[in-house]
């Protein structure tokens, strides 16, 4: 059984990594895993929305893909006939190969009395399409990693998430079928399931999490 890893990523970011333009995505932390190591893509749903008429909302985060490219929805922009596009919101929209991981350690400027909060760097994340700002208020003063994208694929079909699979392992198994035995009566399932079966996923996770890396 060889583990992957399924992140999830937010749209405007999806459509600069499947642009070539962000190649690096910097999380707070990493898998313990050997790279390289795969890595599925859960294109998020929109976080915003806004109401266009008494039945109907519309949002400028939704994902598409448009002749064979990732695009970002402008509100109710609609495509002409001859158009083929997929939504991808909500679904696994491809995968890529992480080929090394690398730590951003927090470098810190002194000012001639103490270290100051505002003086917090970290190496320069341009492939990471991120300002100094940003980088910053996402670290916190933290170590973040720095994921590096290679062998990029973006699928013409989406996946559900129902398509990926997580595997048993340390974790709590809502579908196991093992439980507590006591007097020969089941009372509960396992906190801590070590049986290694697998599931459907149901929710995907906020950050990343360990899937069983799909069939090719």
């Amino acid at each position: 059984m060889s583990k992957s890893v399924l992140i999830s990523i937010q749209p405007k970011w999806c459509e600069l990594i499947a642009s070539g333009k962000k190649t690096i995505e910097v999380r707070k932390s990493a898998p313990k895993l050997e790279t390289p190591f795969k890595c599925y893509i859960y294109a998020t749903k929109p976080k915003n929305w806004y109401r266009v008429n008494s039945w109907g909302y519309a949002s400028d985060e939704i994902l598409l893909l448009v002749n064979g490219n990732v695009k970002m929805c402008a509100g109710l922009k609609s495509w002409a006939n001859d158009c083929e596009y997929e939504h991808l919101s909500g679904k696994v929209i491809g995968d890529f190969v992480c080929d090394s991981v690398d730590e951003y350690i927090l470098i810190l400027d002194y000012n001639g009395d103490n270290y100051s909060t505002r003086d917090f760097m970290y190496y320069p994340l341009k492939d990471a399409c991120l300002t100094q700002e940003e980088i910053v208020d996402y670290g916190n003063g933290k170590t973040l990693y720095g994921w590096h994208i290679s062998d990029l694929k973006i699928y013409d079909k989406p996946k559900e998430l129902s398509e990926i699979r997580t595997i048993c392992e340390g974790i709590k198994c809502d579908g196991c079928e093992y439980y507590y035995v006591e007097n020969n009566e089941s009372i509960g399932l396992f906190k801590d399931c070590l049986c290694g079966c697998e599931k459907p996923i149901k929710k995907a996770p906020q950050s990343w999490c360990y899937i069983e890396e799909l069939e090719k």
